[in-house]
């Protein structure tokens, strides 16, 4: 029983020194759109959270209509990519076979990774932005 009291008194001292979740990812925005640039079609979104420096974490959800392809892009920081439902075909660093996606499922982008989503049906995303840490290198482009 002292080792389980002891281990609730470490657990307890680990968290203490854990920042705020909102210090790290931010708090909630309500209402802030998000126009993506598409080459065909049009998708809408919405930013769960992000921080106000725009120097952090960052959650956004969008919806994609079937067909909707997201114009080529490429982010300085790392982006996971949760399917919610859908289908998605998504080519990375110009690889000609897409890779497929299907809800629930997820993709991690390598900062500065140019990729394009193209929606195979209706398909509901969330995409998570997550910043470099200091001293944890990127394993570089497309890994």
């Amino acid at each position: 029983m002292s080792e389980l009291v002891d281990n609730a008194r470490k657990l307890r001292e680990m968290a203490a020194i854990l920042p705020d979740l909102s210090e790290i990812m931010g708090t909630p925005v309500e209402g802030e759109v998000i126009e993506y640039e598409c080459d065909v079609g049009s998708c809408t979104g919405f930013y769960m959270f992000k921080r106000e420096d725009d120097q952090g974490w960052a959650c956004q959800r969008a919806r994609l209509s079937a067909g909707t392809q997201l114009k080529r892009h490429a982010h300085p920081e790392t982006e996971v990519l949760v399917v919610l439902y859908g289908r998605i075909s998504i080519i990375l660093n110009n690889e000609a076979q897409p890779v497929e996606r299907r809800g629930v499922s997820a993709i991690v982008f390598q900062p500065g990774a140019p990729h394009t989503v193209t929606a195979l049906e209706n398909t509901e995303l969330v995409g998570i932005i997550v910043p470099s840490s200091p001293g944890y290198p990127s394993r570089g482009s497309g890994d």
